[in-house]
């Protein structure tokens, strides 16, 4: 009589789905968020706004814009700041999510070091991309010269963007940090 033994393929969780699922939100965020001009913008009345990105300036007149891309000499140390921190968030966060990606579609097998990695890959990448938006949001004043006392500064649509971004990579982080924690991977 022969008598064989079944071997179970690992599966992968719910979890690590779902946090795939958000990197690929955060990343389309991110994306979305650094290639805009709307960072933040500058109005004197409804007839006037200046606004910033991170890569360049629009001008809008009443149905004119005109955007200049910016001059990476004349920039403020906090502009390149959140440039090189925003940007260097995406890069990590792409890396993350394809790791991930592999993981849940080709993995025959659960390896809690390569989660890990993973978790801090994201939590990285969160860390620079909230760091560069707050750089950024807090310096939105200092776009309107102290002469311009009429100007207004305000935050845009895509600095909420990077905002989600970081939050959703946050997020991801810690539901694969619970989930490889509660099942036990070796």
């Amino acid at each position: 009589m022969r008598v064989t033994t079944a071997t179970k393929t690992p599966t992968i969780s719910s979890a690590m789905k779902v946090s795939l699922v958000l990197l690929f939100g955060a990343t389309v965020c991110c994306i979305v968020a650094i290639s805009s001009s709307a960072w933040a913008y500058v109005y004197k009345d409804t007839s006037l706004k200046k606004l910033y990105g991170l890569w360049e300036t629009c001008t809008k007149l009443v149905n004119t814009t005109r955007c200049t891309g910016l001059d990476l000499k004349g920039l403020d140390g906090w502009y390149v700041a959140t440039q090189v921190l925003v940007s260097f968030g995406l890069g990590v966060l792409v890396v993350a999510m394809t790791i991930l990606m592999l993981y849940v579609c080709v993995s025959q097998q659960t390896h809690k070091h390569l989660v890990f990695g993973i978790v801090a890959l994201c939590f990285v990448s969160s860390l620079f991309i909230i760091m560069g938006t707050l750089i950024f949001g807090l310096k939105i004043p200092e776009l309107v010269s102290p002469n311009d006392k009429d100007y207004v500064p305000s935050t845009s649509w895509s600095i909420y963007f990077a905002a989600c971004c970081g939050g959703l990579t946050f997020l991801s982080g810690l539901l694969m940090t619970f989930d490889t924690v509660t099942d036990g991977y070796t």
